[in-house]
């Protein structure tokens, strides 16, 4: 629990069978904060004792957080919303911001009462919780927190096998909090006639035969399946983590490598064709989070170009790094092949759980119907 639902801003790692009725909503949030107290005060909830002073700094971090948050007026009565991230602010209350505050001062004073005030914290290690049932894979280190959700079983509206998310170290939406394609990270992939066709962004609503997301690399080795001794988990500190997954239809194959470490990402965006000719164009997305975010390319040349959507792209090859400045944070892409792709920005439309998006970043990765594989390798650092 502590490694597979929290991250190092104190903010959840958030994913609920229960939907929207509980996702990013603050009084959820603040219910869960009495596990990390269990955590840090209870021997009986420690698998490790190290996990007493880590359980700490996220209870903490949270309040911190919780503390930072925007009053959005009287209306409010000046209290932090209770939707958090912009999902379905208008569905909240007066009253769901006076329980979203009251259960914080609540968990506040709990903490006093335990004694955590006198206990010491520590900087958690980057920690990672994997479930080999649906493919979930949670990743929180010191500078960013992430999760891959291959399977849904139709109980939200995203998940893939790509990014669901990417936080900043502070908890701040970098590429959105979810969505589904278009509205997504991942690859695209569209006929002649522009119909998205097949996108490595989309949740699986029932069990696939095959796992759709495995780990090639871990503290544990590689782990393709669950392991049905009882309290068995895979989970916990990790240093470099590496996990595959896979997409297909009839024609063409998708597949995505991860490669995490504490101070960013590595992916690999692949598209080979099993069969047919026909004409496809396939791009790699990668979204930004508010309406005002930007997009910038710094060129081997020096120069730094804003890429504005309708505006001409730039030649993959003559870019260094693309920055993506999005409402609360920014990363930057660092493109690792060269390729004979281009590079530009696309608008992305609002999804129930993309509420807020800005401008895309699109890298293409193949186009026409001679190709029989493509792939695009980028470094992410937030």
């Amino acid at each position: 629990m502590l490694f597979g639902y929290w991250t190092h801003s104190g903010m959840l790692n958030w994913d609920t069978g229960l939907g929207l009725r509980r996702w990013m909503k603050g009084k959820t949030w603040a219910y869960a904060q009495q596990g990390l107290l269990a955590i840090a005060a209870s021997p009986d909830f420690q698998a490790d004792p190290a996990q007493r002073l880590w359980a700490k700094t996220l209870f903490d971090r949270g309040l911190g957080l919780y503390d930072r948050l925007d009053a959005r007026g009287p209306h409010l009565d000046d209290l932090p919303h209770p939707a958090l991230m912009d999902v379905e602010p208008s569905r909240q209350s007066v009253g769901d911001a006076r329980i979203f505050a009251a259960r914080m001062a609540a968990n506040a004073m709990r903490a006093v009462t335990l004694g955590l005030g006198r206990m010491p914290s520590e900087e958690p290690p980057a920690f990672y919780a994997f479930d080999p049932d649906v493919g979930r894979l949670a990743v929180s280190t010191p500078a960013y927190s992430t999760a891959i959700v291959p399977v849904n079983r139709g109980a939200f509206p995203y998940g893939g096998i790509e990014l669901a998310r990417l936080l900043d170290r502070n908890g701040a939406p970098l590429t959105g909090i979810g969505g589904t394609a278009p509205s997504a990270a991942g690859i695209q992939v569209r006929d002649a006639g522009g119909r998205l066709v097949l996108a490595s962004q989309v949740g699986l609503a029932h069990d696939p035969r095959r796992p759709p997301l495995v780990l090639t690399r871990s503290p544990e080795g590689s782990v393709t399946r669950a392991d049905p001794t009882p309290g068995s988990v895979h989970a916990g500190p990790f240093q470099i983590l590496e996990a595959v997954g896979r997409r297909h239809n009839s024609d063409l194959l998708l597949t995505t490598r991860h490669r995490f470490t504490d101070r960013g990402i590595e992916e690999s965006w692949r598209i080979a064709r099993h069969s047919g000719r026909r004409g496809y164009r396939a791009s790699v997305v990668l979204p930004s989070s508010g309406s005002q975010s930007t997009v910038e390319a710094t060129m081997r040349d020096g120069r730094v170009i804003s890429l504005v959507p309708g505006a001409p792209g730039v030649a993959l090859r003559s870019v260094i790094r693309f920055r993506v400045q999005s409402r609360d944070g920014a990363y930057t892409v660092v493109p690792l092949t060269a390729g004979r792709g281009s590079a530009r920005t696309i608008t992305m439309p609002a999804q129930a759980t993309a509420p807020t998006p800005g401008p895309a970043l699109e890298l293409q990765l193949a186009a026409g119907r001679h190709f029989d594989h493509r792939e695009v390798r980028a470094r992410i650092v937030p």
